[in-house]
């Protein structure tokens, strides 16, 4: 007699970690998927609840973008130095340094959703990256510079999925670029080239890191300030029964460790009538 419950098709049954570390895999590495919205998943905030929402993240990816793009500017241009083009570039290049900080922020900042409208403008970065690669025919001390700050940006912002994302856009904007510019592959970098890629390589790792401190400092804060407020009674601000339970919790610990008759713990419940009206 067969005991084994009959399958139920409303519950699929679970893959194995193997199978979802493929699903994954594949999800990553697929363009069409990171381009589609991910379904909602239970517990998530709705679109209406969600906008408005992260404003701070777009403060916080402006004055990294003003810094990375001011300083890379000058790895690029000793570049186009080294290798000499038309001024459309030259003037491609000054606005992508200097004046798309800006757009981008008050870009973020006027969308429904600025944090997913910033996430887009890291895209467009990753995309201006690949077609600066082309524009400096493979010169390869700017180009590794460009890729290295570009992938931290995006690892830190989003993750592999946004990595993979920034990944996709670099490469479509560096082979259009590479054929319209007519690019000739020449990864010579000179001495004038290395040396204005050294402040971009110093500087833009300790701003990032700087800020990825400050947002971990924070949310640090933020949870010690949570557990406080789960202990309190919100009317009384005096400690709830969740922070004498686990009080008592510790204490018991602490008395089994501690097998001396020496060490003893007394427990005293008071009942106050009409504690409310006090």
């Amino acid at each position: 007699m067969n005991m084994s419950s009959p399958s139920n098709p409303d519950c699929p049954t679970p893959r194995p970690p193997a199978a979802r570390l493929l699903a994954l895999l594949l999800d990553v590495l697929n363009p069409l998927a990171l381009l589609r919205q991910r379904p909602a998943r239970s517990g998530e905030a709705s679109q209406a609840a969600l906008a408005g929402k992260g404003v701070r993240f777009v403060q916080r990816i402006y004055r990294l973008r003003v810094i990375g793009l001011g300083v890379g500017f000058f790895c690029v241009a000793a570049g186009f130095l080294q290798h000499p083009v038309p001024w459309p570039l030259w003037l491609l290049l000054g606005v992508h340094g200097y004046l798309w900080p800006h757009l981008a922020r008050q870009w973020a900042l006027r969308s429904v959703i600025p944090y997913r409208a910033e996430r887009r403008n890291l895209v467009i970065d990753a995309a201006f990256g690949g077609f600066w690669i082309a524009a400096l025919h493979g010169n390869l001390v700017p180009s590794a510079v460009i890729i290295s700050m570009l992938s931290m940006d995006n690892i830190a912002a989003g993750g592999l999925r946004l990595f993979m994302r920034g990944l996709y856009a670099s490469l479509v904007a560096g082979v259009l670029g590479w054929w319209l510019l007519g690019a000739h592959f020449q990864p010579q970098s000179d001495l004038t080239t290395i040396l204005a890629c050294l402040p971009m390589m110093m500087l833009y790792p300790l701003a990032l890191g700087q800020s990825t401190y400050l947002m971990s400092k924070k949310l640090a804060d933020r949870s010690r300030q949570f557990e406080i407020v789960s202990q309190l009674d919100g009317l009384t601000l005096l400690f709830n029964r969740r922070y004498w339970e686990s009080l008592l919790l510790g204490e018991f610990e602490r008395l089994h460790r501690q097998s001396s008759a020496q060490h003893q713990t007394f427990l005293l419940l008071l009942d106050l009538d009409h504690f409310k009206s006090i």
